[in-house]
């Protein structure tokens, strides 16, 4: 059964990470069924906007095909209720996160209380942010459908590794990326490092306190980001949370050693493919994971060789089928 599909993205403004890893399925579908593509005009999460992106998806929903929202603006389920419709949650963060308990209660509502109860089908891209939504709904029908790697642009490119004076790539500079817990680890190793994002002032400040050989890159398209992973000799990426956790995946297409954060959802993605360090705030254990990539080079081999395999789980084609199934089950 070949239902037309109509995805639904979030504005730009918001990021474009979640428009990237749909876009690899997407893009396969295009080529199987018929597929049309809208991206909703307003950002910000307060009422007016929210209505006008609602008034949006009402304008512009298939009532006889499927409806999918690919992520972040969970509320406009609300503009499909009599529609067949598909909603991917990334995490939880709206509900994690706010400040007040004023804003807690109205994303707990409008992102995942009534959103969850009206979705025709609810996916999760982890196990663990799957865990984090049953707060929320009692639905035992959600599946679990990791992002896919873009294999059009990250393949295996293999390098000597520079145990000397490692080239260590660090991706994302939000909150939860933990760059200055990292930076403080790598203070006195010779290293260089890259980050990937836009430099915050508590970043700036761990640069200039720890004297790390630092560049910052910004702006860059996939395929440079791409061009980095195989420019370096590891990946830092320990966050603090993560609703999936995509450079592990990347590190291990690429074949870069990856350390990683031992909290959910990463073991889940990483597997046996990467460092952990137990407690990303402990910076004492940070450093000491990157000493032991660095310096143990059959340790080293071990990861890259599982993470080749690992990343297998991960391929479009194995996504796409997983998609498929749920798009046939209506």
């Amino acid at each position: 059964m070949n239902s037309r599909i109509t995805y639904f993205f979030r504005h730009p403004s918001a990021g474009v990470s979640i428009a990237k890893v749909s876009q690899v399925f997407v893009n396969y579908f295009k080529q199987t069924r018929r597929v049309c593509c809208y991206t909703v005009p307003y950002h910000t999460t307060g009422i007016i906007s929210m209505f006008r992106n609602l008034l949006y998806v009402y304008r512009h929903r298939d009532r006889e095909g499927i409806n999918h929202l690919t992520g972040d603006y969970h509320y406009m389920v609300l503009a499909l209720i009599g529609c067949r419709s598909v909603l991917t949650v990334h995490d939880t963060v709206m509900a994690d996160n706010s400040q007040s308990w004023a804003k807690r209660l109205f994303f707990k509502y409008t992102y995942f209380v009534w959103p969850l109860k009206f979705a025709g089908r609810i996916v999760c891209i982890s196990e663990s942010t799957r865990r984090s939504l049953m707060r929320f709904t009692s639905r035992t029908d959600i599946v679990v459908i990791p992002d896919a790697v873009d294999t059009s642009i990250f393949s295996y490119s293999p390098k000597t590794f520079n145990a000397a004076c490692p080239r260590i790539l660090m991706i994302g500079t939000g909150w939860n990326k933990n760059v200055e817990r990292e930076l403080h680890a790598l203070q006195g190793l010779s290293c260089r490092v890259t980050i990937v994002g836009k430099l915050t002032p508590a970043i700036r400040k761990a640069i200039e306190e720890t004297k790390v050989d630092c560049e910052n890159l910004t702006d860059l398209t996939d395929k440079e980001i791409y061009g980095l992973y195989c420019q370096s000799d590891m990946v830092l990426f320990c966050s603090l949370y993560e609703g999936f956790g995509m450079p592990i995946l990347e590190a291990n297409m690429a074949g870069r050693p990856v350390i990683t954060s031992r909290i959910a959802p990463m073991p889940e993605v990483g597997g046996d493919a990467a460092c952990y360090v137990e407690n990303p705030r402990d910076i004492g254990q940070i450093r000491e994971a990157i000493k032991k990539v660095t310096g143990d080079a059959a340790y080293r081999d071990n990861l890259i060789a599982k993470g080749r395999e690992n990343a297998k789980r991960f391929l479009p084609s194995v996504i796409e089928d997983a998609y498929a199934r749920v798009y046939d089950s209506f």
